[in-house]
Parts: C-alpha cells; sequence; structure tokens
C-alpha cells in the first residue's frame, strides 16, 4: 500500500527575527493605555449592581472591582491579546486593518442592530464604543502593501515562497494557529502587491456548536462566507486557502501543491504533522515547516523517527497477519505436530498460538513481535497430550 503513497517533499523555511518591539507600536499602545486606565467605577455592569439596593454589597460587585472582570474589560483585553499576537506573528499593516476592522464592525453592528449581542444590554454598547472611539488608529489606505517594512520577516518568507511555486496549476493551504490570523492573513495577501494579482485566497475555519457562544469583538472570521470555499478550491475559483485545526482530518480537501504550517512546529503534535502532510497529495508537492532562524526543532527529528516506528510496526502485523490467513487456509486434520522426545502432541496448534499471542499483545498492550520472541514452540509451552 506504502508504494502508492505519495510523499510530498518536506521544506524547512527560515526566517529571521521580527525587528519591530510592540514599545513602539502605536496602536498597541494606545489599546494598552486603555485597559489600564479605564475607571472600574464607569463600568455598567458595576454601576447596574450599585444601584441595585439587593446587588450592592453583593459578593458580585466585589469581586467585580477586585478582578475588574466585566464584560467590557473581558472585550478590550481579548482584543488586545489578539492585537499584540498579530503584530508579533504577521507585522504593523496587519494589526492596523485588524483594530480597524474589529473597532468598524462592533460600532456599525451596535448602531444597526445587525450582530446578535445577546445579553449586552444597551448601556455596555454605548460604553464600549465610546471607548473604541479613543484608541489612536490611522485611517485606511486604498492602496496595496507595496513593500516588505510593514510586514513580519516570516510574512515576508511566506510570500516569497508562494510567489515562487504559483503556477495556473497551484493549490494550497496555510495552517495558522488562530481565527484571527485567518482573516488577517488571508486579507493581507489578498492586497499585498506581490500576491493580489497571483493568489485567490479563501478561508476557513471551525463553526461552533454551541448555544452559548457569546459575541466576541476581536472576532472577524464569518462561517457564513465559507460555505463554497472548498467547492471553490477544487473547481480553481480560488487557488489558497487560509486555516486552522479545521481542514486536518474529517472533511474532503483536494489534493494540494503546497502545505504550509505557518506556526511555530512546537505548538503541532505527530497526528497534526501527518494529518497535515497528507493534504499534500499531488505529485512534486510540498509540505512546509516554518522555522525562526538560529533556532533547532528537535520535534521534527522525533516525528520522523516516531513515523517510521509506526510503519515499521503495520508492516510487522501484516506479515502476522499473512502468517495467520497462510495458516488458516490449513484444515486442522492435515498436519500434526509431534514432540519426538515425548511422544506428544501440542494442545494448542499453530494457529491456536498466534491468536492466544495477538489476545495477550492486546490484553497486556504488549507489542506482537515482542512477545512472539519470547514465547516459542518448546516441549514445556504447550500442554500436551499423548498420541493414542
Amino acid at each position: 500500500m506504502l508504494q502508492y503513497v505519495i510523499q510530498p517533499d518536506l521544506i524547512k523555511l527560515a526566517y529571521s527575527t521580527n525587528p519591530f518591539s510592540p514599545m513602539n507600536c502605536r496602536e498597541l499602545a494606545s489599546l494598552g493605555r486603555l485597559c489600564t486606565d479605564i475607571d472600574i467605577e464607569q463600568d455598567p455592569y458595576v454601576i447596574k449592581l450599585r444601584s441595585n439596593p439587593a446587588t450592592r454589597d453583593s459578593r458580585e460587585l466585589r469581586k467585580a472591582l477586585t478582578t475588574r472582570k466585566t464584560y467590557c474589560m473581558d472585550q478590550l483585553q481579548k482584543l488586545y491579546r489578539k492585537a499584540l499576537n498579530i503584530f508579533t506573528e504577521l507585522g504593523a499593516w496587519p494589526l492596523e486593518f485588524y483594530m480597524r476592522a474589529c473597532i468598524q464592525k462592533f460600532v456599525a453592528g451596535a448602531s444597526s442592530g445587525s450582530i446578535d449581542f445577546d445579553a449586552i444590554d444597551d448601556a455596555e454598547k454605548i460604553y464600549l464604543k465610546n471607548l473604541l472611539a479613543r484608541i489612536e488608529i490611522p485611517a485606511d489606505s486604498a492602496s496595496p502593501i507595496e513593500d516588505d517594512l510593514n510586514v513580519t520577516p516570516k510574512v515576508q518568507r511566506l510570500i516569497d515562497f508562494l510567489v515562487e511555486e504559483q503556477d495556473e496549476n497551484f493549490r494550497g493551504l496555510v495552517f495558522v494557529q488562530t481565527r484571527v490570523e485567518v482573516a488577517v492573513l488571508a486579507q493581507l495577501l489578498s492586497r499585498h502587491v506581490q500576491t493580489k494579482e497571483r493568489l485567490i485566497v479563501s478561508t476557513f475555519v471551525g463553526a461552533s456548536t454551541s448555544n452559548n457562544r457569546k459575541f466576541d469583538i476581536g472576532e472577524l472570521v464569518d462561517v457564513k462566507n465559507q460555505k463554497n470555499t472548498l467547492d471553490d478550491l477544487r473547481n480553481g475559483r480560488s487557488n489558497l486557502v487560509i486555516t486552522t485545526t479545521a481542514l486536518e482530518e474529517g472533511i474532503d480537501v483536494s489534493a494540494c501543491n503546497a502545505v504550509v504550517c505557518f506556526e511555530r512546529p512546537q505548538v503541532m503534535n505527530l497526528k497534526s504533522f501527518i494529518q497535515r502532510r497528507g493534504r499534500a497529495r499531488k505529485s512534486s508537492s510540498k509540505f512546509v515547516l516554518m522555522f525562526e532562524e538560529g533556532s533547532y526543532c528537535t520535534v521534527l527529528s522525533t516525528w520522523q523517527q516516531l513515523e517510521t516506528e509506526m510503519i515499521e510496526t503495520y508492516m510487522d502485523d501484516m506479515r502476522c497477519l499473512q502468517e495467520i490467513q497462510g495458516l488458516e487456509a490449513i484444515e486442522e486434520g492435515d498436519r500434526e505436530f509431534c514432540v519426538e522426545s515425548t511422544g506428544c502432541v501440542p494442545f494448542y496448534s499453530p494457529l491456536r498460538y498466534l491468536f492466544t499471542l495477538r489476545f495477550l499483545s492486546c490484553l497486556f498492550d504488549v507489542p506482537f513481535p515482542l512477545l512472539q520472541q519470547f514465547t516459542k514452540f518448546s516441549d514445556d509451552l504447550f500442554l500436551t497430550r499423548p498420541l493414542a
């Protein structure tokens, strides 16, 4: 079977360290100050608790004041963490786009009622809207990204690779770690001067089935827009999909020329490594892992060693199965084993012997070949019965 499996070329893309510091980012600094300088007493949730005699001295109020955990604060802190990750992984322009898009989506949804805010009351909507208006973000530019000064070296290395590989038959997947990166990286590649005419980018993320999922100000991906993503990839209407672990397994994906793991290999496991690589099924396809220059990832060699051991175990099991199937074809009475020194025959036939070892192997979690090695046919291994 293995001879029919197409193994893609393993490519290691090295990128230089990000030279930009979050400390020098005006947008992040503005959002960070907002999170730390907010007067918790002005939060609508705290005001609501204080105004109600039943909750004026409640445990809920004391907890909110001590931990600063309210819906509005939680949304701002989540937005900051996601924005920091975008800046670190993707760069300055992606950060500006992300924060601007989140704020515009929230303000438009709060004004028109087009977003389901669950249990958020009007006071919290207005409060958040006013807070977000205080964040310093440059006006959106309609011009494409024309150089690598606005993106991280990691993103630029990805762009260079995609440009080199792209042709009329190109189909690719890029795996990232978060849903936010899916949305922002897709926008970046659709607008960057090097890729906007070469790549038709779409997105795919997992759809939550929970009815308790609340509105998240930092969420940009709309799962309603990905209904045709996989069909578009198969039919050539798009040639690159940005995704998360949602496309690792269980969904039929067109065979790809290139599969890129954008996140650090340390966040993956052997299962992800094998499943993602299996998406690169076209001939001469490439499976790409991205590393920071100067770093050596031992996990890759560990995966390859474990995979080799898995294949060897599988082949050993196949040989044992073939041996058992060969013995099954022999009728019980056609052959009988006799111990010459005692004149007895084994009570267990070889077929029963192999089945017994297989059962013990599963029961005690002992590798079958190892168990077989230490339990050979011998005079004292089996109960015997004398020949008639």
